[in-house]
């Protein structure tokens, strides 16, 4: 009786040793994950600040910003560039009479 006693101890102690083994690869592996969470979020704020820097840019420069306070060569309409054919331009209908 003794002996089944000692085995089934063992067996306990085996088993929780497992168990703290796996908590521990657990708690490694939620770490890398927060680890590259951080460095997602991180990158995701400088991406968003660089496209809102643009976007202020462009803003500025649609509006006639720098560029026509200057004198010099004025913007085109949004959505248009200098090159842009007349069938291209936005909100005309081509007329073909």
């Amino acid at each position: 009786m003794h002996s089944s006693l000692d085995a089934a101890l063992e067996g306990v102690a085996a088993a929780g040793k497992e168990a703290r083994q796996a908590q521990r690869a657990a708690e490694h592996e939620a770490a890398e994950y927060r680890s590259q969470a951080v460095e997602w979020e991180q990158k995701f704020r400088k991406e968003r600040e660089l496209r809102l820097e643009l976007k202020a840019q462009l803003r500025q420069a649609h509006s006639g910003g720098s560029a026509g306070s200057e004198g010099g060569p004025s913007l085109p309409p949004r959505g248009e560039t200098r090159a842009t054919p007349p069938l291209l331009r936005r909100n005309t209908v081509p007329s073909f009479t």
